[in-house]
């Protein structure tokens, strides 16, 4: 798969973007994430909002895809027929599966059922099958990498290559390493995946490493987008950008109520709250919905808001402004500090992807 550059702005951040299946993917970009974690309606919920997301791609567990297969959804179609009839607006971007095998204790997650989900699917990106680490552990990035490749081996018809990499806090000193490994196997994959809460104890941590890699990269001529796992904070996604990172995704999309202005999170009943005149707000009857319907508009606001966040960043790199957006979110101290011994000309080095 070929990510091409549109615009490359300032810092680190970039604008590109892959047609697959007459899809356009752009980045950055924020992936729908559904998971049976927490979610005990994943099945009704990938009904009725998969079909309707602004966004071009949707990420979903290969866990669930194997748990949820022939489970029924309201309309009478299995789970799977729902996500093959998406096919035709939407991208699919299968998940490892190893978030939720941390949490359910009712499957022996292993890579033969991985792949057999992976199959039965047929997604246009797919997670490498991978192990998180438990409290203590880590697992030499080399060997990732080889088991990461090994598993996509096996589904030669992706377009897309996704390896996930699994590392201890405290890495900012390991960006190097893992820019030489992602070198010598860079026709092997086509996107690099990281863990937010494992790059770093906090977001300053967190953007220094995102910001040693992406030099590394660049230096190295590595035009891999960097993907950060579970990462659904405004802000946090502005910073991310800003320092390399091209996707994220996450679950706020129907956990919380998300606003843009002001800019929050807040508990998911809050919506009534805000007075927004989106499409999903501007005719609710917020006294005597009924939970579903509340439900969907909450999710679809939600999304919504997403999509104007994401766009809002691409106009910013695009227009050469994203120092002024991060002003605006009140960012410009920390951004200062953390670009300060960057040498931001040497990093953008107009290559196309």
């Amino acid at each position: 798969m070929n990510f091409v550059k549109f615009h490359e702005g300032e810092y680190f951040s970039r604008i590109a973007g892959a047609k697959i299946r007459q899809i356009d993917l752009v980045t950055p970009t924020f992936l729908p994430a559904f998971s049976s974690f927490g979610d005990r309606f994943i099945a009704s919920r990938l009904e009725a909002v998969l079909p309707h997301i602004p966004q071009s791609v949707a990420l979903i567990s290969a866990l669930d895809v194997h748990l949820l297969r022939n489970a029924l959804v309201p309309d009478g179609r299995t789970v799977l027929q729902v996500l093959h009839a998406s096919e035709r607006t939407k991208l699919l971007y299968c998940d490892s599966g190893g978030y939720e095998a941390q949490y359910r204790k009712d499957v022996d997650w292993s890579t033969e059922l991985y792949n057999s989900a992976v199959r039965d699917l047929q997604p246009d990106f797919a997670v490498a099958f991978d192990k998180i680490p438990g409290i203590g552990e880590s697992q030499e990035i080399s060997l990732q990498f080889d088991k990461a490749l090994e598993t996509l081996d096996a589904h030669r018809g992706l377009r897309g290559r996704v390896v996930l990499i699994h590392l201890p806090l405290k890495t900012h000193n390991r960006a190097r390493e893992l820019a030489e490994i992602a070198e010598s196997r860079s026709s092997q994959f086509d996107i690099l995946g990281v863990p937010e809460k494992e790059v770093g104890i906090n977001v300053v941590d967190r953007c220094r490493f995102l910001i040693g890699m992406s030099s590394e990269f660049r230096r190295r001529g590595i035009d891999k987008p960097i993907h950060v796992f579970g990462c659904n904070d405004f802000d946090a996604i502005l910073l991310y950008v800003a320092s390399g990172a091209e996707i994220f995704d996450g679950l706020s999309w129907f956990r919380n109520c998300l606003s843009l202005s002001p800019t929050r999170m807040m508990e998911a009943g809050m919506l009534p709250l805000l007075a927004c005149n989106c499409a999903f707000c501007l005719d609710a009857n917020w006294g005597t919905i009924d939970p579903d319907e509340y439900g969907l508009r909450l999710s679809m606001h939600n999304l919504t808001k997403f999509s104007e966040w994401m766009g809002m960043i691409q106009s910013a790199i695009r227009t050469g402004n994203l120092s002024e957006l991060l002003k605006q979110r009140k960012l410009q101290r920390l951004s200062r500090a953390l670009f300060k011994k960057v040498d931001v000309k040497i990093n953008q080095s107009g290559k196309g992807a």
